[in-house]
């Protein structure tokens, strides 16, 4: 049973993290420069800044700003 919980442990846990981490780098702000970064946001599309303001938003509301 132990084998069966560690196995499981060594699947599962990378699976279920792995989206958690894929947002974490899609929202982290970009080492560019101001000029880049500015034409970037320009070629966002609406969905996409939505998107990223809701991320925000709940970090702002639950306090993990940083």
């Amino acid at each position: 049973m132990r084998l069966i919980c560690r196995v499981l442990g060594v699947i599962v846990y990378p699976l279920l993290t792995l989206p958690e981490l894929r947002i974490q780098q899609w929202v982290k702000p970009a080492n560019r420069s101001l000029v880049l970064g500015s034409v970037a946001d320009l070629t966002r599309g609406r969905a996409e800044l939505v998107l990223e303001n809701a991320f925000l938003s709940q970090q702002v509301i639950g306090g993990h700003i940083g």
